[in-house]
């Protein structure tokens, strides 16, 4: 979010910019005024330099770029911050290894849909899930392993 501020900053400083350095008298063909006098390479070369300039100033979260993930890494870190609504740290990790000895996260889900489903609503009731847990498991389910159950 913060490197879209950025951004959108550097872009309306470009914009300002543009407008400081156009001349104000110049007429385009048609008798209509010409407003654009700085081509292109020179506003992306400027967008580039204030882009380095407000990242160098620390003032934006340079973290907010990250790096492309794997699918797996983006499983993962979805289903850490779904488990990170468990209060329990042994509730969330019996969870996790529940999840892992099961396999859910080897399936494909367009191919395996029903089996997911199945040790899913199995794992439900094989842990006694309570209302928490159980919404929990709902969200892994969908969001993570893409199968509504």
């Amino acid at each position: 979010m913060k490197m879209k501020a950025a951004i959108y900053q550097t872009y309306m400083r470009g914009v300002l910019l543009e407008q400081s350095v156009l001349p104000q008298n110049k007429k385009q063909r048609g008798g209509k005024e010409n407003k654009m006098k700085i081509t292109k390479t020179q506003l992306k070369q400027i967008i580039k330099e204030e882009i380095s300039n407000v990242l160098s100033e620390g003032e934006y979260d340079i973290g907010a770029v990250a790096p492309a993930m794997s699918p797996e890494g983006l499983k993962d870190e979805e289903l850490n911050d779904i488990l990170s609504r468990l209060a329990d740290p042994e509730q969330k990790r019996q969870v996790k290894d529940a999840l892992i000895k099961s396999g859910v996260f080897d399936l494909d889900p367009i191919e395996h849909k029903e089996k997911i489903k199945l040790i899913m609503n199995t794992l439900r009731g094989r842990m006694n899930a309570d209302e928490v847990l159980d919404f929990i498991l709902v969200q892994i389910a969908d969001k993570v392993l893409k199968v509504n159950i």
